[in-house]
């Protein structure tokens, strides 16, 4: 008999967390993860995958394997609370996805459907720059293990160099798994596809600089999934043209040059 999700992500933590709290106490690093995964039951339609936290990471951590598969359960229950309305990773994050940062949202809000995480669990300063190399390789291998249960339909991943960082961090058995192109020029966000997954990477919502600004980069990732629904098959070279052509007939046909 298949072995429901929840006891697939049970042999995973069961798996994972004693590794994670010998590394915590050899680094001095604490881990945590973002929404629960103890309330998934089916495969889920998107996730939002950062690098890592951001933290000082001058403690340890010792999480139980139930209490891991919580989430990181005070501060997600109270994201739309006034203090973490700001927050830029959530604010940001939410609005590069389509969605407000104030209130909830059926769709972008459903725990069961949409998850957060990071490639790896543990807090650095800088992120990867100063993450210790072993706490992101073994981050990055339960992270792949995770998309394996969890089977998203489309991962966002909240980083610039994400295809790349995956690719340096990954045994070179796996590196293949990895496809990615960048779509503009001189903008480094790509798309791709992880184990086969359609995968985009976008800039930080942590960012300060925008690029363009932070609503174009919604409707970036807006065009990049109506395309992959459109033409679910089609290469990425082809997705990268059909995204990069349909800007510039904006560009060419929309005029807007009175202030009204």
């Amino acid at each position: 008999m298949e072995k429901t999700k929840q006891e697939l992500l049970k042999e995973w933590s069961e798996l994972w967390i004693p590794k994670f709290n010998e590394l915590s106490q050899k680094y001095n690093t604490p881990y945590y993860t973002q929404s629960p995964l103890n309330v998934i039951e089916t495969d889920i339609e998107l996730m939002v995958v950062g690098i890592n936290p951001k933290g000082n990471g001058k403690c340890t951590s010792t999480h139980t394997v139930d209490g891991y598969l919580e989430g990181n359960k005070e501060w997600w229950s109270k994201r739309f609370d006034k203090e973490l309305k700001d927050s830029r990773f959530l604010a940001n994050g939410r609005l590069f996805l389509g969605y407000g940062s104030k209130y909830p949202d059926s769709q972008i809000d459903d725990d069961k459907k949409v998850v957060w995480t990071n490639l790896s669990p543990f807090e650095s300063s800088k992120g990867v720059s100063n993450l210790k190399k072993e706490l992101l390789a073994e981050g990055i291998k339960s992270t792949i293990e995770l998309i394996n249960i969890l089977k998203p339909k489309r991962i966002v991943f909240m980083e610039t160099n994400a295809f790349d960082t995956l690719r340096k961090n990954m045994d070179e058995s796996e590196s293949d798994a990895i496809q990615s192109v960048q779509v503009f020029d001189n903008l480094k966000w790509e798309v791709g596809t992880f184990f086969g997954i359609p995968a985009v990477s976008i800039l930080h919502p942590s960012a300060t600089d925008w690029l363009v600004s932070k609503y174009f980069i919604s409707v970036f990732l807006f065009l990049h999934n109506l395309i992959i629904h459109e033409f679910p098959n089609k290469p990425l070279k082809e997705i990268r043209n059909a995204m990069r052509n349909e800007l510039k007939l904006w560009k060419q046909r929309i005029q807007a040059e009175d202030e009204l």
